[in-house]
């Protein structure tokens, strides 16, 4: 089946951060730039005339922020935010429409990651309006909600956007790894094991729960190679854990397998 091309939007205020971004995307051959720009009171406009699927944007813009566009934009196409700064984590986690945040100067390797995350997600919901994941994992019906320090509501963290946690040192929180964000959530790992659907996660060591999604393969000495996590490419699987990693290996691999 041939991949679908995504058709893209490009905006940053600063040339040469729009430059960088352009050569990212033109590497690729599965996206398709509409339009790109350094005019973000140009974005809405240009989003609803080409119909556009993915948005690229910069934070720390003059005439119109970052945040303003994902607010207005949420929900109606998929969105990667650019930034230099890695303090928009928290302020990104409301919006459906965020599949990754990737911080300057782009690394290739997490840019493929980002897009790559979108097209998994794409998938996802093309599976699940035909009813193959719903008939299969009812879980996904469900609204899955963790809640954050400090916050007084709930905020909802669907299972895609979640790729790794382990437990925050001498307390009973976790860090939630999401592509290259992190927040902390007020619950033991423990607990968090037992919320979290066994369809999409694993526990490989006592200090780490995987997205399956993102495990590639299991090499010689029980080390796992990774997708990519915060920078993290492997990880140790613990001695009581073994077991359960190779019988997923076995039993779910075709379900799981990904193309590097």
């Amino acid at each position: 089946m041939e991949k679908r091309i995504l058709k893209c939007i490009a905006v940053d205020d600063e040339r040469s951060g729009l430059k960088a971004l352009l050569d990212r995307i033109n590497a690729r051959n599965d996206l398709h730039l509409v339009w790109w720009g350094t005019d973000p009171t140009l974005v809405i406009q240009k989003v609803e005339e080409h119909q556009a699927d993915l948005l690229f944007v910069d934070m720390q813009m003059e005439k119109l922020h970052g945040l303003e566009l994902i607010e207005q934009l949420d929900g109606k196409l998929d969105i990667i935010c650019c930034s230099a700064y890695d303090n928009y984590g928290p302020k990104l986690s409301p919006y459906d429409s965020m599949r990754f945040y990737l911080e300057k100067p782009y690394d290739a390797a997490l840019f493929d990651r980002a897009v790559d995350r979108v097209f998994e997600v794409l998938e996802l919901k093309k599976k699940a309006t035909n009813g193959q994941l719903l008939q299969r994992f009812p879980k996904l019906t469900d609204e899955f909600c963790l809640i954050l320090p400090g916050k007084e509501n709930k905020i909802k963290l669907c299972f895609e956007e979640m790729d790794m946690f382990v437990p925050k040192s001498d307390s009973e929180q976790v860090e939630l790894y999401s592509g290259n964000k992190r927040i902390v959530l007020n619950m033991t790992l423990s607990a968090l094991n037992k919320a979290l659907p066994p369809e999409f996660f694993i526990q490989v060591h006592r200090d780490c729960i995987l997205s399956k999604r993102n495990i590639l393969s299991l090499r010689r000495g029980n080390v796992l190679e990774l997708r990519g996590v915060m920078g993290r490419t492997e990880q140790q699987v613990g001695r009581t854990y073994v077991d359960k990693v190779k019988n997923m290996f076995k039993n779910e691999r075709k379900q799981f397998k990904c193309k590097v």
